[in-house]
């Protein structure tokens, strides 16, 4: 009968390994009568076999002792439950995926386009105030336009930049997709969905996401509304009635399509 309290570690000067081994003890109650009281008998032939893993590590130094208290830390992989883990290997479901990349490149195409529109309409605000500064043509022009011109002129500078930064976020956002979804094992990788759900939501993006894509589509439509009625309202002050006609339906044809950005981008989410 083997009981040892404190397990010696040898210390050699050799290279250093490791070996386990495994030591059995049997344990036998000291006092039968009590164990017949509680109830629980041991037989002759019965013994509670432990096994102990001793671990000796040859390192220099004095010998060192390894008590029953002592814990040895647990493996890498064997982490908390509580803690997140990715799954290195993971990969979003094919729709998850098409419309993830769908919506990276609509951003990305986007920040350009909006960029772009604001400078085009930073440099259609120089011409005007070139134009309006004239004195002449400030005693015959409507003051009530020019003060609607240089609204326009300004909100399509504006909301055109606005939108430029908002798609730069979207695309931020977009990027985190896949690394939060690798740590969701409770998602479905096959299969069917509800069609109203937000798929890209559902599969771990932030619930700023859809805040954040109501700011851009308003700020992407009010840009170029502004840019259009920029240059509506100064050709209306300032060119032939002709001109005025043509241009004014021009400008309300290129708006039209912008009116179904709304309800098809923008769904509810389920």
């Amino acid at each position: 009968m083997v009981s040892p309290r404190f397990l010696p570690i040898l210390a050699p000067t050799e290279p250093r390994h490791i070996t386990v081994k495994s030591v059995k003890v049997k344990l036998r109650p000291s006092n039968p009568s009590a164990s017949r009281n509680t109830g629980t008998t041991l037989s002759k032939s019965q013994s509670l076999v432990i096994h102990s893993f001793v671990l000796l590590a040859q390192v220099p130094g004095p010998a060192r002792t390894l008590s029953r208290q002592s814990t040895i830390p647990p493996h890498p992989h064997m982490q908390s439950p509580n803690t997140p883990q990715r799954n290195l290997s993971y990969k979003l479901p094919s729709l998850v995926e098409y419309n993830w990349q769908g919506w990276q490149a609509t951003c990305t195409s986007a920040a350009v386009v909006t960029s772009l529109l604001a400078g085009v309409a930073a440099s259609l605000l120089s011409v005007i105030n070139d134009v309006v500064s004239d004195v002449d043509f400030k005693q015959t022009a409507n003051p009530h336009s020019l003060t609607a011109l240089q609204v326009m002129s300004f909100g399509a500078i504006i909301f055109n930049a606005s939108a430029t930064i908002t798609s730069l976020l979207l695309i931020d956002e977009l990027g985190d997709l896949p690394d939060i979804a690798s740590a969701d094992r409770g998602k479905d990788q096959a299969g069917f969905i509800e069609e109203s759900r937000d798929l890209l939501v559902y599969y771990g993006m932030k619930k700023t996401w859809t805040r954040t894509r109501w700011h851009w589509i308003i700020s992407l439509i009010l840009g170029a509304w502004c840019l259009f009625a920029q240059v509506v309202v100064f050709v209306c002050i300032s060119q032939t009635t002709a001109v005025k006609v043509i241009v004014t339906v021009a400008a309300v044809f290129a708006v039209l399509p912008m009116c179904r950005l709304l309800p098809n981008f923008l769904k509810v989410d389920g």
